[in-house]
């Protein structure tokens, strides 16, 4: 069980073993209110930098861990901020890890994972950065007392995009649950075309994507989130196949997961969740989900 900490239980806690630990408790932000810290920790892969990880306990800890992706504006703080309501509704302990631009300047370093090099080359995946999750979840679970157990990653929009092939890609993923909410596009768990659009030539074996398709993984979708429009919305032909917008794309990837599932005849883990009447808002997904995770949704 989660032990339920304050504010100033979480500070001592971390500077108690900062210097042990290369964990560095930094300021507060600006008023999210008791329970919220910020840390860093090292990038094993590139040397001599860390990664600010923001987080947020509430007075009553009793919920599981919820690991939040951020979107490609890397304001990690702010969609800290948007979970804090849902986390004191339901005792949900927050860490926001910041992909910053310096250290995962595209999405190539960021959405797609850093699994692959410039020249298509594979990097092994402790060099990836869907290898970073373990750490800050590691981090929570010695410094602050959180269920060793696992925890559930969410992520919107880039955020999404990194969830959803954080569960492909990783074997070994101790998270419990994930949701990926309005992605732009998605990496198809079939083999008919090449990374990051599809699954081939990235390494994967047909266990990796029947491992995938029993995932825990939920696809959350704005049924609003229909703008064709967006500079941000990827319209490469490779990704129009999926569909004009995101909405459509979510559908598409479930139902093609779903049939890829039966095809094989194996087990399938994923479930759909459409929230009516919102468009591509982190908050408003961001307060769904906590419902969601809180069992209130």
């Amino acid at each position: 069980m989660t032990l339920p900490l304050h504010r100033r239980t979480v500070l001592s806690g971390l500077a108690a073993c900062a210097a042990a630990a290369a964990l560095r408790p930094s300021a507060f932000a600006a008023d999210p209110g008791d329970g919220a810290f910020r840390f860093e920790l090292p990038v094993p892969f590139l040397p001599e930098r860390t990664m600010r990880v923001w987080g947020y306990v509430p007075a009553r800890a009793s919920g599981p861990v919820v690991i939040v992706m951020h979107g490609q504006g890397r304001n990690a703080d702010e969609y800290r901020d948007f979970w804090i309501e849902g986390a004191r509704a339901h005792g949900l302990t927050i860490l926001a890890p910041e992909f910053d631009r310096d250290g995962f300047p595209t999405s190539r370093e960021y959405n797609m994972g850093r699994v692959a090099e410039a020249d298509g080359g594979l990097r092994p995946p402790e060099a990836r950065s869907f290898s970073l999750i373990g750490q800050v979840f590691d981090a929570a679970r010695e410094r602050l007392g959180v269920d060793p157990d696992g925890f559930t990653l969410f992520g919107h929009s880039a955020g999404a995009q990194y969830v959803h092939r954080y569960m492909l890609f990783t074997p070994d993923a101790r998270a419990t649950r994930a949701i990926a909410a309005n992605a732009g596009w998605y990496t198809r768990p079939v083999f008919d075309q090449p990374y990051p659009h599809g699954a081939a030539e990235a390494g994967l074996t047909d266990a990796d994507i029947e491992r995938y398709l029993a995932a825990p993984l939920t696809i959350m979708l704005g049924d609003a989130d229909t703008d064709t429009s967006q500079s941000s919305l990827n319209t490469d032909p490779e990704v129009m196949v999926q569909g004009p917008h995101r909405f459509a794309r979510g559908r598409h990837v479930f139902e093609l997961a779903r049939d890829e599932a039966e095809r094989r005849g194996v087990r399938f883990g994923w479930s759909q969740v459409i929230v009516p009447d919102v468009g591509h808002s982190g908050d408003i997904m961001s307060r769904h989900a906590a419902d969601l995770i809180g069992g209130a949704g």
